[in-house]
Formats: structure tokens, C-alpha cells, sequence
């Protein structure tokens, strides 16, 4: 089995006992340019086999709960129960809906002309 070099990199890290904050600074330095160099060759990788890394299959995990066509931010919020995605709308603050207030204010229609 032919082994990569990035197969002998995470070898050697297993190896490698991992720093503590009483290392000097020459071991603190081999570890540190290990793991960069185990970085650099991870994203060499990713780019030579982009396909292992993409996500399997084509289905979404989440449902569409406002049956819109899409799963949306809004589902997601409506399926955690946040207060006033129940419904659809926007919400208001719980402060002004303590205070009896059921839907956010809407903006003045009227500018002022400065």
C-alpha cells in the first residue's frame, strides 16, 4: 500500500508528543511548522480530490415547513420553535410584546424633507 506524504505527516504528528506549555521553543517550533506543513499538504489534497470532499448525496435533511419550495433560514427558524416564525411575520421584541404590542411597528410612510 503506497503510502502519501500526507499519510507519513499525520503519522509523524502521532508521534510527536504534543507541546506543553513548558516546551522550549525549538520543540514548540517543530511542532508548529509540522502542523503547517500538514496543512499546506491537506489543501494540496482537497484540490487533486475535490469530490471526496463534497457533500453526499442530493436530498435536504431539514423539511420545507412553510411549503415554499425551499428550505429557507425561516424554516429553520420556524422548526426550532422561535416565537413568530409560527405563523410567518416578523417578530416583535418581548418587551413590547409584554406590553401588548402583536406586530413590529411599520415604518413612517412620511419623510421629512431636510
Amino acid at each position: 500500500m503506497a503510502k502519501t506524504k500526507l499519510d507519513r505527516l499525520l503519522k509523524k504528528q502521532e508521534q510527536m508528543p504534543r507541546p506543553d506549555r513548558y516546551a522550549s521553543k525549538k520543540q514548540l517550533a517543530e511542532y508548529d511548522a509540522l502542523v503547517r506543513e500538514i496543512d499546506l499538504e491537506l489543501d494540496a489534497y482537497q484540490k487533486r480530490n475535490p469530490k471526496e470532499f463534497k457533500a453526499q448525496g442530493g436530498t435536504t435533511k431539514f423539511p420545507d415547513l412553510n411549503k415554499d419550495g425551499k428550505v429557507t433560514k425561516a424554516d429553520i427558524l420556524k422548526g426550532r420553535g422561535v416565537p413568530g416564525f409560527g405563523h410567518g411575520g416578523a417578530m416583535c421584541s418581548p418587551r413590547k410584546e409584554a406590553a401588548g404590542a402583536m406586530t413590529m411597528p411599520t415604518r413612517n410612510a412620511t419623510r421629512r424633507n431636510s
